[in-house]
């Protein structure tokens, strides 16, 4: 599961063009409608949350910084990096603030499961054929039939784009079903992108359901 920021960050780092442009708007609108935020405005308080998650849609707060992955891997990812503004409002808040944690109250564990890329694109692309197989194209006829714009968000994502440009004759279903595996791989690959830095995951083998629970046992162990 994606905190809100994380969520954000991925619409600013890999998402469609249109889908931010139109998040921006709104939030922009929304900013307007609820005013600048006080001096005593935090994450709590909907004047500063949107104009913290304005900063978070933004992909020029995300320049990319290097990593070192548990393994010792040097890597690159992309970091939040809040303007100037939001800076100096947070550590004015923090200056104020009564008490801080200095450390987090709880320990948690975390859990992700690997699987080789060439099976996970092997997935990926018989997922994408049962799709089509059940009825995907219907769907999303019926969809437009509806009345439902081909531009809404749902509409665009991996598999439903393809279709819409089928059913409108600019793409054969062959070539319709090849883009949608296509675009399905990168946004895997943009999702294991996103994830690979945090370095409070612990990763198992998908092949291997049993290393879960000893994972489980000796965080438990430890605690």
């Amino acid at each position: 599961r994606l905190t809100l920021d994380q969520a954000l960050g991925w619409y600013a780092v890999f998402g469609p063009i249109e889908l931010r442009e139109k998040l921006t708007a709104l939030l922009r609108r929304a900013a307007v409608r609820l005013g600048p935020p006080d001096e005593q405005s935090d994450l709590g308080e909907p004047k500063f949350m949107v104009v913290h998650a304005l900063n978070l849609v933004d992909p020029n707060n995300w320049p990319e910084a290097p990593v070192t992955l548990t393994d010792g891997t040097q890597t690159t990812a992309r970091r939040y990096q809040s303007p100037a503004a939001e800076s100096r409002h947070l550590a004015a808040l923090q200056a104020a603030a009564q008490h801080r944690f200095t450390e987090a109250p709880f320990r948690v564990l975390k859990l992700g499961l690997t699987v080789p890329r060439a099976e996970l694109d092997a997935r990926i692309n018989a997922r994408a054929e049962r799709m089509v197989a059940q009825g995907l194209c219907s769907e999303v006829a019926t969809l437009l039939d509806q009345g439902h714009a081909p531009t809404l968000a749902p509409l665009l994502a991996p598999g439903y784009r393809e279709m819409v440009a089928h059913l409108r004759g600019q793409l054969g279903l062959d070539e319709a079903l090849r883009r949608m595996q296509q675009r399905t791989r990168a946004f895997a690959k943009r999702q294991l992108t996103w994830f690979r830095p945090d370095l409070e995951t612990r990763w198992l083998p998908a092949s291997a359901p049993d290393a879960a629970p000893g994972a489980v046992a000796e965080f438990l162990r430890r605690a």
